[in-house]
């Protein structure tokens, strides 16, 4: 009997626990059945918000986030993992957009930025 008054106000505590409208961590990561990581939103080593979204095989193909400590952008990954595309918008407002080939190297960009390497 005390067993289970003790296993009663346990449930009791852990139900109550998981009512709270906000959870409070670190890190966040989304994985599926077998553990295979899908999502991680967290903080970067400036401190700035990212989120990172992986496919199913494994590779990071949409980032959310920060460039510097400033400015939002969404990167977006081909299927090997490497960076295609770029959004920005910088401090006074401006938005960006950079296009890159398969290896990485910018092809592209509007507003044009010849230091960048778009054309």
């Amino acid at each position: 009997m005390l067993l289970g008054l003790f296993g009663g106000v346990i449930g009791g505590y852990l139900i109550m626990q998981m009512t709270h409208k906000a959870v409070t961590a670190e890190q966040f990561i989304l994985v599926d059945k077998k553990g295979k990581i899908y999502a991680m939103l967290g903080t970067t080593n400036l401190g700035t918000p990212s989120l990172g979204i992986w496919d199913k095989e494994g590779k990071n193909r949409l980032i959310i986030g920060f460039v510097g400590e400033d400015v939002p952008g969404i990167g977006l990954n081909d299927a090997k993992g490497t960076r295609r595309a770029d959004f920005r918008v910088a401090p006074d407002g401006k938005a960006g957009i950079v296009f890159y080939d398969e290896t990485g190297n910018a092809v592209w960009n509007a507003p044009s930025n010849p230091e960048s390497g778009g054309k």
